[in-house]
């Protein structure tokens, strides 16, 4: 009788490995620089600016199609939201990286 081959191709396609093999390099195991902060200034902005627009645009505009004449807060509102929406979000993540380096 012949001894079974377990090297067919259908359990190396059909099982899950038990190790996954990954790519990492040592770029990425290296803490944050800290010569980024203009980048993450940009981003946090450009978040910041998105969340005004969900969480103040849309219920100005609300109160607008109301019948309410905002006039010149409709848009300085939004400007403000912005703004402290991106400090805020520069503010944490700034933390978040400072507590990082702290714990290498």
């Amino acid at each position: 009788m012949r001894e079974l081959d377990w090297d067919r191709p259908s359990f190396e396609i059909n099982t899950r490995p038990i190790k996954v093999k990954r790519n990492i390099r040592r770029e990425d195991l290296l803490a944050p620089s800290q010569a980024r902060r203009l980048e993450l200034g940009a981003a946090c902005l450009l978040c910041g600016l998105m969340l005004a627009v969900l969480y103040v645009y849309f219920p100005l505009l609300l109160i607008t199609f109301a019948g309410f004449d905002l006039g010149l807060w409709f848009m300085g509102s939004v400007a403000v939201g912005a703004v402290a929406g991106a400090v805020a979000l520069y503010v944490w993540e700034r933390r978040d990286e400072r507590d990082f380096l702290s714990d290498l």
